[in-house]
């Protein structure tokens, strides 16, 4: 078992004591969700995320929060973004939408949703110099839908989220199983 392997279990426990609650404050917040789904504790990123009681962002609903907070008890600034990144994350990871540094302003885009259990679609639209980029994705009647947008003259490459399924509709995969979606509307959809 390497370090790292015993690094992801024993965040998994601590998650676990905590009954799924947040375990960073100001500092770590910024990483916390995005760690969890990049080692495959994508489920538990969610439930972290609307974890009802505080610390967390649904506690901050619950009691009138329209803003992020600097503090989890709600003591500080009720306008602050230092832990704003569970929206980071939703567009991230629940959505996919990643960016390429090598083309600002979403010109090449990937996209690859991570899904969870209790979700059933998920909905972003970015507005960018090139036009609206829109990603929505659906799981209905045991199939994936998947609505998606590419803004004029971009490029976006699709890694379908649906393990030894393939949309439909595209035909041609790259080298790592991805596709390519030129400018345009799509309307994707496979078996679950």
């Amino acid at each position: 078992v390497s370090v790292r392997q015993r690094v992801v279990e024993d965040l998994r426990k601590q998650l676990q004591q905590r009954d799924g609650h947040i375990l960073t404050g100001y500092v770590g917040t910024r990483i916390f969700f995005e760690t969890l789904s990049r080692y495959g504790l994508h489920e538990e990123a969610f439930h972290a995320l609307l974890n009802p009681t505080e610390p967390g962002y649904m506690a901050w609903l619950e009691k009138g929060a329209t803003t992020f907070w600097e503090s989890w008890d709600g003591a500080n600034s009720h306008d602050h973004s230092a832990l704003g990144s569970g929206l980071v994350w939703l567009y991230r990871y629940l959505i996919g939408l990643k960016t390429d540094p090598s083309y600002p302003g979403y010109k090449r885009f990937e996209i690859a949703p991570m899904l969870v259990d209790e979700l059933n679609f998920a909905e972003y639209t970015q507005k960018t110099v090139y036009g609206p980029l829109h990603i929505r994705w659906e799981k209905s009647e045991g199939k994936f839908l998947m609505d998606i947008q590419v803004p004029e003259g971009c490029t976006a490459s699709l890694v379908w989220p649906i393990e030894g399924a393939c949309p439909q509709e595209l035909k041609e995969v790259g080298e790592k199983g991805e596709y390519t979606l030129r400018s345009g509307s799509y309307r994707l959809s496979s078996s679950l």
